[in-house]
């Protein structure tokens, strides 16, 4: 056994299966030790798995670009993984995960549009549905807000 994948163990063991936070890891965080949590991924405890794993979301975006391919090797391990909650954690840090920086040699222009999620925007697009319908709503009746739009904390806060 390398070394170094006793080194990344033993700093597995240490960070991950006692309390645990993502910020503990994510510091620790390295082409190597991602490699290593490919390679050793089928003898890895479920929770020591999803942990790593969440701790993706907690890498900042300065260092994303440094660790995206060993990064997109491990969802695409843990994605194929027989654990069902490795799996489902490995599909959502997928889509949490920011799109990789494009790296090319022109420059954007005020033509292009931006790349933003299409959960996002679908969310905008329904805020302003909702936002217009009140504004439509409003020009009937009086200020009164659909009760759909209301949280449900509202009876309570009034």
């Amino acid at each position: 056994m390398d070394p170094t994948d006793t080194a990344n163990g033993l700093l597995l063991v240490n960070k991950v299966r006692r309390d645990w936070t993502a910020q503990s890891l994510v510091s620790y965080l390295s082409p190597e030790l991602l490699d290593y949590v490919t390679r050793e991924l089928t003898r890895l405890e479920r929770g020591v798995k999803v942990r790593v794993l969440l701790s993706l979301l907690g890498v900042h975006a300065k260092d994303l670009e440094a660790l995206r391919e060993s990064i997109n090797k491990l969802l695409l391990a843990a994605k194929a993984d027989s654990e069902d909650w490795v799996q489902v954690t490995a599909t959502l840090v997928e889509k949490f995960l920011p799109p990789p920086l494009k790296k090319s040699a022109k420059s954007k222009t005020s033509d292009e549009p931006d790349e933003q999620p299409k959960l996002y925007l679908d969310s905008i697009s329904e805020i302003y549905t909702r936002i217009r319908s009140i504004y439509d709503h409003d020009d009937e009746q009086s200020n009164m807000l659909p009760a759909d739009f209301l949280p449900l904390e509202w009876p309570y806060l009034s």
